[in-house]
């Protein structure tokens, strides 16, 4: 195949035991970053593709460790920011059911 060709070159299923997928680190943080969508993202990678196709460079390994803590630590803060607002909306609503209660009474 000449580069030409290469340029032109169109992902065919077929093609698909023939491909080696190389992750970085962002794509293997992916599923730690949308925490409710991380177990369908690994799951779609285990059922399509073998683990034989897979190719992961130590750096990206060393990367990856490196920053995983701190976004598992980001998501939690985020989840907790979105739980804290959840019960100050809660304690708006309460209030101004109250409020709106005792003007009718």
């Amino acid at each position: 195949m000449n580069k030409l060709e290469l340029l032109r070159y169109e992902y065919q299923k077929e093609n698909r035991s023939q491909t080696l997928f190389i992750f970085d680190t962002n794509f293997l943080l992916l599923p730690f970053r949308l925490w409710s969508k991380g177990d369908e993202i690994i799951n779609l990678i285990k059922d399509n593709i073998s683990t034989e196709q897979i190719f992961i460079p130590y750096i990206i390994l060393l990367e990856f460790h490196r920053n995983i803590d701190y976004v598992i630590e980001k998501v939690s803060n985020s989840l907790q920011g979105i739980k804290k607002l959840d019960g100050k909306a809660y304690e708006l609503n309460v209030d101004d059911f109250t409020n709106d209660l005792k003007i009718k009474l």
